[in-house]
């Protein structure tokens, strides 16, 4: 386990409680060793108990909680906690796939002159099945 993570997953949360336990699980699920990545759950002022599930996950994740000041004030708040040089932004009602860190870190370690790397998106509902594209 190295002792600064590769990467910084920021999850700005506010008031999604019935999706916030499967964001934090696709985080942490992910394929790279457990020490190079860092979930860092920034909770903008919850009030439907979504602070309760995140606060489930420490030690895991870092929790922080701030008086509600917009998705923005919170992601900033998790880039100045996050420890590793690279961040990736995950959105409290989304899922990484399970690979997803892995292969962007893999682009990143291969292109030294790459300073962003983006994928794909799929739609899904609220119970995870796939939504058709659109454009």
């Amino acid at each position: 386990m190295s002792a600064t993570p590769r990467a910084s997953v920021i999850i700005p949360l506010y008031n999604l409680r019935e999706f916030v336990a499967e964001t934090i699980e696709s985080a942490l699920a992910q394929t790279v060793d457990a020490g190079d990545v860092e979930v860092i759950v920034v909770d903008d002022g919850s009030t439907d108990g979504s602070d309760r599930v995140a606060q489930g996950y420490v030690p895991r994740v870092r929790y922080v909680r701030q008086e509600n000041r917009g998705l923005s004030a919170a992601r900033n708040a998790g880039i100045r906690l996050a420890r590793a040089p690279v961040l990736a932004f995950l959105d409290a009602d989304d899922r990484l796939l399970l690979g997803k860190l892995a292969a962007q870190l893999a682009v990143l370690d291969a292109r030294p002159d790459v300073g962003l790397v983006y994928s794909g998106f799929r739609y899904i509902d609220g119970s995870g099945a796939v939504l058709p594209q659109v454009g």
